[in-house]
């Protein structure tokens, strides 16, 4: 799947996908420039609820997802 998101400012974004127990079950660093980016994301991970979590240098993002 594809996650979109803006940034202030260039960097590194790490992205991270947590079970329902909270034990990361993918996690991956990505390059990200000044506005609009959009990082391809490919957990190997059975159906069920996830937490995805994007750490960049100027904001933390949380989504819950479902993957079906």
């Amino acid at each position: 799947f594809e996650v979109s998101f803006d940034s202030r400012e260039g960097g590194q974004a790490t992205v991270q996908i947590s079970n329902m127990s909270g034990q990361i079950v993918f996690e991956s660093t990505s390059k990200i420039t000044i506005g609009a980016n959009v990082l391809r994301v490919h957990p190997d991970v059975p159906a069920g609820v996830y937490i995805l979590r994007i750490k960049m240098a100027d904001k933390m993002i949380y989504q819950k997802i479902i993957k079906n």
